[in-house]
């Protein structure tokens, strides 16, 4: 009886596992370490932008590896300037619009692994702008948020650190 009770619960644990997996979306990692670039799933078979559906944990993995690719392929500093500027012109104002958030989020991403082993002020600007975003993206905080505020101050604090008054 207790054998029976004991497969029975473990045939349970095993269907939830797969119907938490059903939804179609990646999780989304919040660890930035160097041991995180490697994904465990080939990434020809994860959707990008065009196909991955907005305001999704998807999209924003989707952007993520985006921006990852490029910044493997190293950025120069016209397009850690133009990652910058964007940031800087739309501050605080990253909530506009979906295109918005999203450019946030791809510049974010692309400063912080373009820089998390070389600059960490350019590479904490990446994180804060991808963090400020993909939350309220996703709707699971709004702008008025206190850990969305508080994002917003790092921003401006961290643009301070490279010499930069956003007000």
């Amino acid at each position: 009886m207790k054998k029976r009770i004991l497969i029975a619960a473990l045939a349970a644990c095993v269907l939830l596992s797969f119907a938490g997996c059903s939804s179609g979306e990646t999780p989304i990692s919040t660890d930035t370490s160097s041991s995180a670039s490697t994904e465990s799933t080939p990434t020809a078979s994860l959707p990008d932008r065009s196909t991955a559906e907005p305001n999704t944990s998807t999209m924003v993995d989707a952007i993520a590896r985006e921006a990852r690719s490029e910044a493997e392929s190293g950025i120069d500093t016209s397009r850690r300037d133009e990652a910058v500027n964007f940031i800087v012109q739309n501050y605080p104002n990253y909530f506009t619009s979906n295109e918005v958030m999203e450019q946030t989020m791809y510049y974010g991403y692309l400063l912080e692994y373009a820089y998390q082993d070389s600059d960490r002020d350019y590479a904490n600007i990446g994180q804060d702008a991808e963090q400020v975003v993909k939350y309220v993206y996703r709707g699971v905080e709004t702008v008025e948020d206190d850990a969305t505020q508080e994002n917003l101050r790092q921003i401006a604090d961290d643009l301070s650190e490279i010499g930069i008054d956003v007000g």
